[in-house]
């Protein structure tokens, strides 16, 4: 949880469960693709050219009229596509930025508080006297 109010609000357990449920499921979805993209290396190339293959004007075209065609479909001839159509091709795109810069901000996101955190446990410690009593208790 990255508001500090609303981890208090639901309560320690709570926020565990999210935390680790993030980790368990960041595995998963890190792991899954990488293990199918090793088992099956055609089909990620595959997919990785349909994704970046050049757009042609009937692509262009049927992007141009996809926001119409959900309003009109009876009037308006939507062009001819490909495998992928560019509308999917478009929007696979975006879920790999997305996916990658939304995966890189959490994870950016839980190390700094990790290192925040750990920060303010030696802050207290250190104003407490805690490190004090612990070099005096080795000193003995």
């Amino acid at each position: 949880m990255f508001v500090p109010q609303l981890a208090q609000a639901v309560g320690a357990d709570t926020v565990f469960v999210i935390r680790m449920s993030h980790r368990v499921l960041g595995i998963i979805f890190v792991l899954v693709p990488l293990i199918s993209a090793i088992m099956a290396p055609k089909g990620v190339a595959h997919i990785f050219k349909n994704l970046f293959a050049k757009w042609n004007s009937d692509d262009k075209k049927w992007m141009l009229l996809s926001f119409p065609y959900l309003f009109m479909a009876k009037w308006i001839h939507m062009p001819d596509q490909d495998e992928v159509k560019s509308g999917q091709r478009f929007a696979d795109g975006m879920l790999w930025v997305a996916g990658a810069q939304l995966d890189g901000m959490t994870c950016m996101q839980l190390f700094a508080n990790r290192l925040r955190s750990r920060r303010q446990i030696l802050r207290a410690h250190r104003a407490s006297g805690f490190d004090s009593i612990v070099s005096m208790r080795r000193k003995r």
